[in-house]
């Protein structure tokens, strides 16, 4: 009886955390809602409100929230205001909050029925309610039998999260079934048990070092001081790096890949990093469910890759790769959300605006330039602020190249004025050295030593240092010169050299300087053209 009585108070608790979330949410549901119902594709709309006319309980308050539900659905932004307007007068507009909050849990549990075998994960959801409610009923036979199966899905999709609590439902289930063999099976379920603590902890090993270079990476970019460097080719030697072996999951295995190509990528290694994110990549198609759970890494397996062969000039073949970015839906049985389309907007911009400048095509570029800018300003919401700030680097050196400097620096200031990351503070730094080259060759002298004042002292690298001082005491042709020629030896036995070359073509802009040129590679091949 005890046991039974636990049983009822482990479902209880469940249950009560789903009223606890439901609290929390009731005071934001504003905005909430109106992005739930505009991230709802067409067919999950029709699916919606069939449902709802079907439930409906009586003809008028159960419309209410139909009603609602088009009102919002034809807002370009949400406006309350504009909401009670429509319903001026009307009862149920005194509690607008009730309606939406029921509204949202309609949705949801639509939303929910609709997917309910569309992937693995609801899958095995479907599979957990199926067995919680056979044990309320009694019937624990069959409630084994739906742990069982669902166990064996969730064990070879790997969600460790749900295979657990399976694990626990099933332990559960015995000790109040009670049959003979019951001890020999949680004897099982403790082995078990053992085996996805050692899964836990591999994956976690992993994690802890992806955290350690992510905290450097993402933070300063690849212009890393030598003990940050040191700190990453450390890493790199971790036992647990040695040896794909070592990674006993799929999620692992993913890691060991990030954390490979992520070094080659620092050390400049590109050749041997596609040949981890190509192998990466194949191993994750055939598992399309490791894809549908992780759809960022394996979206950013792509961009890494394509970056890879942009850097190598294998431009067509880089293009060629992520021409499957419009397909992807189809490919992998994913609906893209809001972010995974922002995520797919920013990386594929910054590389075609690379691939155009790489090519010499100004004109193509700023076409393109164009077309996204738009596009990008309008899903800013979903675009991180350090993805923001490296688009806006990117087509402020393609601006650059082509001497369109009034565009280079709308697209700086957006970095050092408007955008206040804390995230890729080389960005944010050679930003300032860009701006100084660009009031450079605009002339505006006083302007550039206004920049010259916003440098920190960590910023102040060689040789780009030099410039701070040289460019704005350029007087004459002689001088300028002596000074690109001396910044040019400077730049040539620099240790920061390749990653500079990250950053701007500081070597053609140099040559151009010397030799007097008033084009540059970019522009004057347009003009060719």
């Amino acid at each position: 009886m005890s046991i039974y009585i636990n049983t009822l108070i482990f479902i209880k608790h469940k249950s009560n955390i789903c009223v606890n979330v439901k609290k929390i949410r009731m005071g934001k549901l504003k905005q909430d809602l109106f992005q739930l119902i505009k991230s709802l594709d067409k067919s999950e709309k029709r699916y919606f409100k069939r449902q709802a006319l079907l439930h409906s309980e009586s003809s008028n308050s159960s419309n209410n929230y139909i009603r609602l539900f088009d009102v919002l659905d034809k807002m370009d932004e949400y406006d309350e205001v504009a909401i009670k307007k429509q319903f001026e007068g009307e009862k149920f507009i005194k509690q607008l909050h009730v309606t939406k909050n029921y509204l949202y849990d309609s949705i949801l549990k639509s939303l929910r029925s609709y997917a309910a075998y569309s992937t693995n994960n609801m899958q095995i959801l479907s599979g957990i309610q199926n067995a919680e409610i056979l044990i309320r009923k009694g019937h624990y036979e069959k409630a084994l039998e739906f742990i069982h199966s669902t166990k064996l899905l969730a064990r070879k999709t790997e969600f460790w999260g749900y295979y657990n609590e399976l694990i626990e439902l099933e332990r559960v289930t015995h000790n109040i079934y009670r049959k003979p063999d019951t001890f020999k099976q949680i004897a099982d379920i403790n082995q078990k048990k053992v085996e996805l603590i050692g899964f836990l902890k591999n994956e976690s090993d992993y994690i802890n070092l992806s955290y350690e270079i992510a905290t450097i990476v993402i933070n300063r970019g690849r212009m890393m001081s030598p003990a940050e460097m040191k700190k990453i080719k450390t890493i790199n030697k971790s036992a647990i790096l040695l040896d794909k072996n070592q990674a006993k999951t799929t999620f692992s295995k993913e890691l060991y890949d990030s954390l490979k190509t992520a070094y080659l990528h620092l050390t400049n290694q590109f050749e041997k990093s596609l040949s981890e994110t190509s192998s990466s990549i194949e191993y994750l198609k055939q598992r399309p469910f490791e894809i549908q759970k992780n759809p960022t890494g394996f979206l950013n397996k792509i961009f890494t890759h394509a970056n890879a062969l942009y850097i190598l000039n294998r431009h067509d073949e880089a293009n060629k790769f992520l021409n499957e970015l419009t397909t992807f839906e189809k490919l992998y049985g994913i609906k893209l959300n809001p972010k995974l389309n922002g995520l797919i907007l920013e990386r594929s911009t910054q590389l075609k605006i690379s691939y155009f400048s790489d090519t010499s095509q100004a004109s193509a570029g700023f076409e393109y330039l164009k077309s996204v800018a738009r596009d990008i300003e309008k899903n800013k919401v979903n675009i991180s602020d350090d993805s923001m700030n490296a688009f806006y680097f990117t087509a402020a050196k393609f601006y650059m190249e082509s001497k369109h400097y009034k565009e280079a620096v709308k697209c700086i200031n957006q970095i050092l004025v408007f955008n206040k990351s804390k995230f890729r503070q080389d960005e944010t730094m050679m930003a300032k050295y860009l701006l100084l080259i660009v009031q450079f060759e605009l002339g505006n002298k006083s302007m550039m030593q206004t920049v010259n004042n916003m440098f920190e002292a960590h910023e102040l690298i060689e040789p780009l240092n030099f410039l701070r001082t040289m460019l704005p005491a350029v007087k004459d042709r002689a001088t300028e010169k002596k000074g690109f020629q001396e910044f040019k030896k400077l730049l040539m036995l620099s240790k920061n050299k390749k990653v500079l070359d990250f950053y701007f073509n500081f070597n053609s802009w140099t040559e151009n300087k010397i030799r007097n040129k008033s084009l540059t590679k970019l522009h004057a091949k347009t003009a060719e053209n």
